[in-house]
């Protein structure tokens, strides 16, 4: 992830028995040390796109590139998130775990830069889930502007040509440097609107919200991006 883009990653599931469960450990590309803590309030360095004020009494985990140290946890209410912290200096992020979290607009709402939103999402995710994001986004707060561009869905649409259409409406939408772009989907969605919010005015805001387990568990979480070359798979 570029270092001009803050990025964070959502969990998404409507119900908390989905198969489509939130209830997941994330796979990160290093080994991490973990550790937890419950609180209401954390000291932070200033800067960190760190939740500060959790909702609720959430689990706090605290990931770095030093060996893993197991440690379990209770059970905890559905609507309370697990928050993750991936400690990257200032190309930090966190990553929140939970169901219902689009119920909670002031938890989206928060990572939210200036008034423009761009949310990227695919034909098949769009029926689903675009106008409970649009929601989540604007509910109580009016003065943001939430734009959408639907792309087609398949492994075969991550190439330039549907990343031109990202760039087109973000272009013709006006955003600026402190737009929000919201990638909606499956890990396809994940890596084009990634992309395009790493290169867009030299990288502009970033958040994931994955639709698919796998989205869930590895590419949301990841940090990288990359779109396919008809000679092969993410080369650019």
């Amino acid at each position: 992830m570029a270092c001009a883009t803050n990025a964070i990653s959502l969990s998404l599931s409507s119900n908390p028995n989905s198969k489509l469960s939130s209830d997941f450990i994330p796979k990160l590309n290093r080994p991490v040390n973990v550790s937890l803590c419950a609180s209401t309030s954390a000291e932070l360095d200033p800067g960190r796109l760190f939740l500060s004020r959790p909702i609720g009494l959430s689990r706090r985990i605290c990931a770095n590139a030093t060996p893993v140290m197991d440690q379990s946890v209770g059970e905890r209410s559905s609507s309370v998130p697990t928050i993750v912290e991936v400690d990257l200096g200032n190309r930090s992020y966190p990553i929140y775990i939970g169901s219902g979290l689009l119920d909670q607009h002031e938890l989206l709402q928060k990572h939210v830069h200036g008034k423009k939103v761009l949310v990227v999402t695919n034909t098949t995710i769009a029926p689903l889930y675009l106008d409970k994001v649009v929601d989540a986004l604007t509910k109580g707060n009016p003065n943001v502007s939430v734009e959408n561009v639907i792309l087609p869905d398949g492994e075969k649409y991550k190439n330039m040509e549907t990343l031109m259409k990202v760039f087109d409406k973000a272009i013709e939408s006006r955003l600026d440097r402190r737009c929000t772009f919201v990638a909606l989907g499956g890990g396809v969605i994940g890596d084009m609107c990634g992309f395009a919010a790493a290169a867009f005015l030299r990288g502009v805001n970033f958040i994931q919200i994955p639709t698919t387990v796998m989205a869930q568990v590895d590419s949301s979480v990841g940090g990288k991006t990359g779109i396919n070359h008809p000679l092969g798979k993410n080369l650019i």
